[in-house]
């Protein structure tokens, strides 16, 4: 059975029928968020600079907006948010919605992906009856870098 896969973007439209394989393969490579053979998850790549003090080289490149938008919120925040006010703050913000506490996890998962489980670069806390969430207070490099990035 054939099927229509549609491309759409700034400049680029693009319509074509192809096999089930064929868009099973497109949609495990969307899925993956793979963009090249030199990215790849955090067990393919020898990510030995997670400790590092700076975010790894490609760190900006590979942030869906989602975690964009979250990373923004966090880095304009002086003190912690809970998730209610984080999810509320990206949806009027960035116009991200988030429609619970497992979106967010979902955010952060894709760093655990791409980086590692020892790259830790969200602090979540227990209070007020939900999750706490900062930046990392003990990677003060990784919070310099972010405020330079994305606030400027």
């Amino acid at each position: 059975m054939p099927v229509t896969v549609n491309l759409s973007g700034e400049g680029i439209e693009f319509e074509r029928e192809i096999s089930e394989d064929a868009a099973i393969e497109i949609m495990q490579l969307s899925i993956s968020d793979r963009r090249s053979n030199d990215e790849g998850t955090a067990e393919e790549r020898d990510d030995s600079d997670v400790d590092a003090k700076t975010l790894p080289d490609d760190f900006f490149r590979r942030l869906s907006s989602k975690q964009r938008a979250m990373l923004t919120v966090l880095t304009e925040a002086k003190d912690p948010l809970t998730s209610t006010e984080l999810r509320r703050r990206m949806d009027e913000e960035y116009d991200i919605e988030t429609s619970g506490g497992r979106a967010l996890a979902g955010i952060l998962a894709g760093f655990t992906r791409k980086y590692g489980a020892d790259f830790e670069l969200v602090s979540i806390d227990w209070g007020d009856g939900e999750g706490l969430y900062q930046l990392n207070p003990n990677r003060p490099g990784y919070v310099e870098e972010l405020e330079s990035r994305l606030l400027d």
